[in-house]
């Protein structure tokens, strides 16, 4: 896959805001997990689990960071 992250580009997940700190739900050595509450109107929530160390897309995920739903 080719990655084509600019150079001066600055990932919101790996500079999470500081006020944004409260919407973490869960927190471990290799990921976290962020609840958005009012990303969608009639939506009550939803969780969105990021890895901790950066990567640019889902295919450069290491294989031992990816889980598959059978």
């Amino acid at each position: 896959m080719r990655n084509h992250e600019p150079a001066d580009y600055h990932c919101p997940f790996c500079h999470l805001a500081p006020d944004r700190e409260p919407d973490v739900v869960y927190r471990d050595k290799r990921v976290f997990a962020l609840i958005c509450p009012r990303w969608w109107p009639r939506n009550a929530g939803h969780l969105l689990i990021i890895p901790v160390a950066h990567h640019e897309n889902l295919y450069d995920l290491p294989a031992d960071r990816r889980a598959y739903a059978e």
